[in-house]
This record gives structure tokens, sequence and C-alpha cells, in this order.
């Protein structure tokens, strides 16, 4: 039997007893008037004859005994009530007690925080990703972290050829697929030049770098992805072009100019650089417009090249002076350059996405 079960059973007790009190008290109060019945008759005893009236002091004595019987039983059942009234009482007070001992170690079983905040799953020992559920716990092993948010760190991991572009300190900007429309700001705190397999069986090394969020628009909560872009130089008035507008001619760096229905290769000279922009030092003015693919043979007019003084003050290797082998045909199209304009900056970003 359960709490619930013990106190049931008292209600019913109760009710069980009281309606055995009632039934006695009932029995007494007809006996007592019965018995007054019988002591208004007793005045005609002087009229009846001698066995009548014994019979009738017969009965009187006999209600009396009865009457005796059950205010004695009264007594007694008021005594018993309370017995198992009060013994009933006790149970239910020792099992409030059980379940009250059970709640206690119930709530033990609850952990529960010092501090506000969020729990995050923290890093398993055996395999160095967040704990799930199911996985072994080792004894001093931390199972779940609130982490600061006053002090958010993001980690990056980069390839071999993105890390030797990045330095300590360079900007980032990082959004976050969760958050749409909103943006953090923060700077590299921390690279490991030395890489790591990015899994077990993988021969591909990643780097692993950390980074701060200074500010941001909305502080995000700890564990989301987030997409960097990494700020690798401010190069201020320069012209700018896409790597799909740069061809290799000779070993040089060309550009193919529109002009008119032709167009026109010209070499140029390039600064910093990222895998989607380069900084055009010589050979544009800014103006012209470029196509982003290769023209066709027929289309393409004699290469332009840079005066060697111009070529030797930005340090390019001075080019042949052959003429080059005439290019292959192929499709026309994207013959607007998206060159910035020289009174602007220009940012060399590196771009990707890393869980942090």
């Amino acid at each position: 039997m359960n709490l619930e079960s013990y106190e049931a059973a008292l209600v019913k007790s109760k009710a069980n007893l009281e309606m055995q009190y009632a039934l006695l008290e009932a029995q007494v109060k007809s006996l007592d008037a019965q018995t007054a019945i019988a002591n208004l008759d007793s005045l005609q005893l002087a009229y009846v004859s001698p066995k009548e009236r014994r019979l009738k002091e017969l009965d009187m004595e006999r209600a009396a005994i009865e009457r005796t019987k059950l205010t004695n039983k009264l007594k007694a059942l008021e005594t018993i009530n309370r017995s198992q009234l009060r013994k009933q009482e006790l149970q239910i007070v020792r099992w409030t007690n059980r379940v009250q001992t059970a709640k206690d170690l119930l709530d033990k079983l609850t952990l529960k925080a010092d501090q506000a905040g969020m729990a995050i799953w923290s890093d398993s020992w055996l395999t160095g990703e967040k704990i799930k559920i199911g996985e072994v716990a080792y004894s001093g092993m931390p199972l779940i972290m609130i982490p600061d948010l006053k002090n958010m760190k993001v980690k990056i991991e980069a390839t071999e050829t993105q890390f030797k572009q990045l330095n300590m300190n360079d900007s980032i900007e990082f959004t976050f697929d969760a958050m749409p429309g909103k943006k953090a700001w923060g700077h590299i705190t921390s690279m490991t030049p030395i890489g790591r397999p990015i899994s077990r069986s993988s021969k591909v090394k990643v780097f692993d770098l950390e980074a701060t969020i200074d500010s941001a628009m909305t502080l995000p909560e700890p564990g989301l992805s987030v997409n960097c872009r990494i700020f690798l130089k401010r190069v201020p008035n320069v012209i700018v072009l896409p790597q799909l507008a740069l061809f290799d001619v000779d070993s040089l760096k060309v550009v193919y100019v529109k002009k008119g229905k032709h167009f026109e290769p010209r070499q140029v000279i390039t600064g910093a650089s990222s895998s989607k922009l380069a900084v055009i030092l010589a050979g544009l003015t800014g103006k012209e417009d470029v196509s982003l693919i290769k023209p066709a043979s027929n289309k393409v007019k004699q290469l332009v090249r840079l005066p060697d003084s111009l070529v030797k003050k930005y340090g390019a290797p001075v080019p042949s002076t052959k003429m080059p082998m005439p290019m292959s045909s192929g499709m026309q199209g994207g013959m607007q350059g998206g060159m910035s304009s020289p009174q602007g900056d220009v940012v060399i970003i590196m771009e990707s996405g890393y869980p942090d």
C-alpha cells in the first residue's frame, strides 16, 4: 500500500466507525423510549393479575439490562475507534515520512548549479568531442559546464594554405546561421603552429586558432556554428579585380580589356590578394571593362606590356620579348569586370565557415 491508500483507508474507517456508533446510539434511544412507555404502563399493573405484573416487570428489567449493555458497548466502541484510528494515523505518518525521504533523495539526484547560465556538454576525455548520452563517465571528468558569457572565444580550424596567410590580431567578422542578420567582431588571439589530422584516419591537417568576440549586435549562445570573414590586409586607394579576370600568359599576369568588338590583353602587376580578389598595382586605370573569361582568339589583339621601369619599380620579373601564342577559343561572357574605384579602400578577406 502507498500513502494515498492509507489515507483513503483512514477516511473509510472513520465513516464505518461513525456509522456503528450512530446505530448503537439509535438502539439506546429506542430502548429508552420503550422503557418510558413501560413506566407509563406500570400504573396499570395494580389492576392486572400477578402473573402479568411479573411479566411486565421482567420486560422492564430486560430493557434496563439491554440499555446497560448497549451503553457499555458504546463506550467500548469509542475506545476501539480511537485505537484503530490512531493506528492508521501512525501508518499515515510513517508513510508520509517515507515519501518525504524519497523526495529528499530524488532532490539530491537533481544537480543544481551555484550560478545562473546556460549548461552545455563538456568534451569527452575519450573522444575529444561533446559528451553524448550513453558514453562512459570517468571519475573527475566534467559532464556539464556553465560558460562565462562575458569572455567568449571562437575556435577555428584552418587549412595549411589558409594558415600561412593569417597573422595574430587579424580582425574577424562573424555571422551565425542560427542568428540571421546578426554579426559580431573580434580578432585572432592564438595560433597553434603544429597541425593535427582533421580526423583519426585522415592525412589532411588543420591548424587550430582562437579568436575573441570583442563586440556583437546580439551576444551568441555557446556552441553555435559561426562563419568567419578574416580581414588579412586593408589597402587604401587601389584598383581590385576578381581572380577570375586574371590570366597567366608567358609568366605574366594579364587581363583582357574590352576595346570595341575586340579585347586587348594587357599586362598587370598584382599586389595583395585573396582567393577571390587581387589588388592591381599597375596596368589599369580603374575605368576599363575587363573580361572574366578568355575571349575567342580571333577577337584578341596584341599583348600590351608594361614599361621595364614600371616593372622594376614593383619588383616583377622583366617580361620576355617573344609574342604570346594565340589563345584557344572559348565561350564569351561576363564582359564587365568588377574593378573598384581608385578612391576607395580595398580589404583583402579570407572567407570560410568553422565550428566554434
